[in-house]
């Protein structure tokens, strides 16, 4: 399982690097690996903005394989064997924010095809504001479960986020695919 793992942490960091870091322009060039730090274990942030001018800020980063943009932010809520999500450790810093429990500032989500040939779209959001959505309106977010794994994910559109007021900058080279939502509330 163990060898699984590390396949599918070098596939997303290969797409990222050769697909959504050049779409990314400036800011792109500017991230750097966190991957497998206590950081990332314990706060999620799976890289780090630095900015000479301005300083340093923690990055949580998705690449999802799949043959459509789906249009949304995919969030890991359980997993089979109970370890810890991005869900659980993001409304965890979210709660204990006045203590100063890291979090990641920014969020991006990638599709991008399995074989790696073909970003379909990557959107950038305040972790923040995505995760005070979530924390919100978790009843109202559609759950997906992977088949393949039985990991259970929020499936947060970004048309919600922006109907809410939270800015999402997305970059999509194919249109989101449109799947049956329940209406969005709030």
């Amino acid at each position: 399982m163990q060898a699984e793992v590390q396949r599918d942490l070098d596939w997303a960091a290969d797409g990222f690097a050769r697909l959504v870091k050049p779409v990314l322009g400036a800011f792109g060039e500017r991230l750097s690996s966190a991957e497998g730090t206590d950081f990332d274990v314990l706060s999620g942030i799976d890289g780090w903005d630095k900015d000479p001018a301005r300083g340093i800020r923690g990055v949580a980063v998705r690449v999802q394989r799949s043959g459509r943009n789906w249009g949304t932010f995919t969030l890991r809520l359980s997993r089979p064997n109970g370890a810890s999500t991005e869900v659980e450790k993001r409304l965890r810093s979210l709660a204990l924010a006045t203590q100063g429990w890291l979090m990641p500032h920014l969020t991006i989500h990638a599709y991008v095809t399995a074989d790696l040939q073909r970003l379909l779209s990557v959107a950038v959001v305040e972790s923040i504001l995505l995760y005070t959505y979530v924390r919100d309106n978790q009843t109202r977010i559609p759950v997906r479960r992977n088949p393949e794994d039985g990991v259970a994910f929020l499936a947060v559109p970004i048309a919600w986020l922006r109907d809410y007021g939270i800015h999402v900058h997305c970059h999509d080279l194919v249109p989101p695919h449109r799947w049956p939502l329940p209406e969005a509330t709030g």
